[in-house]
């Protein structure tokens, strides 16, 4: 019997010494099994085999199940789950499930995956909605006008631009002017004075020019009446003047020409 003993000692002792050293070194379980864990990052255990994580996650040393892997920074999914980049007009910082952060408006990122803010701003008077991915995504704003993610230019005096984006602007009507570059609505231009008019796109209170009436050196007689008054069949008929109206037409504001209607 006291050999038996002895033998049972000596068998269960290198046992016994490695449950201690398991404990002592593997401080938070108190299951042999965690001597057996990884001591790397990036992988688990959940029997006595080491397995890797997922491809774009992670996991701290001695993780024991697979939701211990986490996405890393520019890719996102559920925890030991597949990790998905963040695609371009989005970033994501942190590691972990969090969904991935949309640039915000006014700004875009080409990047995939990217795992710091890295949005770049649209050109001056210009725009793009959440979340954009290219730079023709920023478009001028009304009062505005050039190509999509281009330089912008506003629309002069005489002009203006309701909506956004490469559309041309649009000058004030015949009778009106503005003064006011960058317009973004219709009612900027006014009204010229009356009985003064203007030609279209006028951009000063001074292109408003009040009609002058002339008369031209020879009189016009209507069709069907000779030079002297008398019409074709004897008879006498009146002699119907046409008026012509002086109005200066401009070439570009930079010099004028009497432009002559006629009226009768």
């Amino acid at each position: 019997m006291h050999g038996l003993t002895v033998f049972s000692s000596l068998v269960f002792l290198p046992f016994f010494l490695f449950s201690l050293a398991c404990l002592c070194a593997c401080t938070f379980s108190l299951f042999v099994s965690r001597c057996f864990l990884s001591l790397f990052a990036g992988s688990f255990s959940a029997t006595w085999q080491c397995v890797t994580c997922p491809a774009n996650s992670n996991s701290p040393p001695e993780s024991t199940a697979s939701t211990d892997c986490i996405c890393n920074p520019g890719y996102t999914g559920p925890n030991g789950g597949t990790c998905t980049e963040c695609v371009s007009g989005t970033y994501k910082s942190d590691a972990g499930p969090t969904a991935c952060s949309n640039c915000v408006a006014g700004q875009y990122s080409t990047a995939v995956g990217a795992a710091s803010n890295v949005c770049q701003g649209c050109p001056p008077n210009s725009n793009a909605p959440e979340a954009s991915d290219a730079q023709t995504d920023c478009t001028c704003n009304a009062g505005w006008t050039g190509l999509d993610g281009g330089t912008c230019v506003d629309c002069g005096a005489g002009k203006y631009k309701t909506g956004v984006g490469s559309a041309a602007c649009i000058d004030c009507a015949a009778g009106k002017y503005s003064t006011t570059s960058a317009a973004i609505f219709e009612k900027t231009c006014a009204i010229c004075p009356s009985p003064s008019t203007s030609l279209v796109g006028s951009n000063a209170l001074s292109d408003c020019i009040t009609p002058i009436a002339t008369m031209p050196d020879d009189t016009t007689s209507v069709s069907g009446s000779n030079s002297d008054g008398a019409s074709d069949d004897g008879t006498t008929a009146g002699i119907f003047v046409c008026s012509f109206f002086s109005y200066p037409l401009s070439l570009p504001h930079t010099q004028t020409h009497m432009h002559m209607i006629q009226t009768c």
